[in-house]
Formats: C-alpha cells, structure tokens, sequence
C-alpha cells in the first residue's frame, strides 16, 4: 500500500501564522504608500489654484488686492472622490505671498473632517516673491517640492 501524501494540520497552521505575521507586517506600509501617494491630486490642484492666483495678480497689475480670498477656501459635499479641502491664505507681511492648503477629508467621506487629526496630515504650498514651494505633513511628510527658504 502507497504512503498517503500531503500536509498535516500542525503544517497547515504554521504556514497560515507564518502568511499572517507577513500581512502584517507590510499592511502598515502599503496603507501609508496608497494615502501618500494621494498627495499627487493635492499637489495638482493647488496647481491649478496657484495658475488662478497669478492670472488674478497679473490682471489687476500686479496686486492681490481685488482677489477674492473668501470665495477661494473650498468646501464641498465630501463624496469619495474628494480625497482633500483646499484654500489659500494670504501672507499679510508680503504683499505678492500666500500659502495654499489641501487638508484630507475622513477616510470614510462621511463628513469634512475638523479634528487636529486631519490637520495633522496636509499639503502645504507656499508662494513667496520668487519663490514658490510645497512640503508636507503628518503622512505626506516625505513631500518636498521646491525649494524652501
């Protein structure tokens, strides 16, 4: 009679805790990649924000004084393509300078997110007179562009 093959239960088991300790270790670090690499919708938006910003100085010569900083903070009905909200604040000690933001929304969309929690974790973008640079914190920390002052 031929020996039967195959795998014990104890095998079975051991292979199954050796997978799980595997998961679970990289499952920290896969999430991490996914919400940093969010960070690219942020950085084109506060693009095209920057884009508004500069025709609006250039077409009141060369002033900020006519643009509208109320109507530019972004606050929308969160739906799950909205992964951040954004604004700008101007720089009241330099007249050609402002600071735009992306901050994330919740992770499940439910509602805009006003907890230091979200605060924590943001795209910042900053406009100096001839200098323009964005950086990031809380997971988007790794973020650099430009050069800082």
């Amino acid at each position: 009679m031929v020996g039967m093959n195959g795998f014990t239960l104890l095998e079975l088991i051991i292979v199954v805790i050796i997978i799980a300790v595997l998961v679970s270790v990289a499952l920290p670090k896969l999430t991490a990649m996914i919400e940093f690499t969010r960070s690219s919708e942020a950085l084109a938006i506060l693009g095209a924000l920057r884009t508004s910003m500069e025709r609006c100085y250039l077409m009141n010569n060369a002033t900020f004084e006519f643009c509208n900083w109320d109507t530019i903070d972004v606050i929308s009905t969160p739906d799950p393509n909205e992964h951040f909200r954004y604004g700008i604040v101007q720089d009241s000690l330099k007249e050609a300078s402002y600071r735009m933001y992306a901050v994330r929304n919740t992770r499940d969309f439910s509602e805009l997110c006003e907890t230091p929690l979200c605060w924590d974790h943001r795209v910042i973008c900053v406009q100096l007179p001839g200098n323009y640079y964005c950086y990031g914190i809380g997971v988007y920390s790794k973020l650099l562009v430009g050069t800082p002052p």
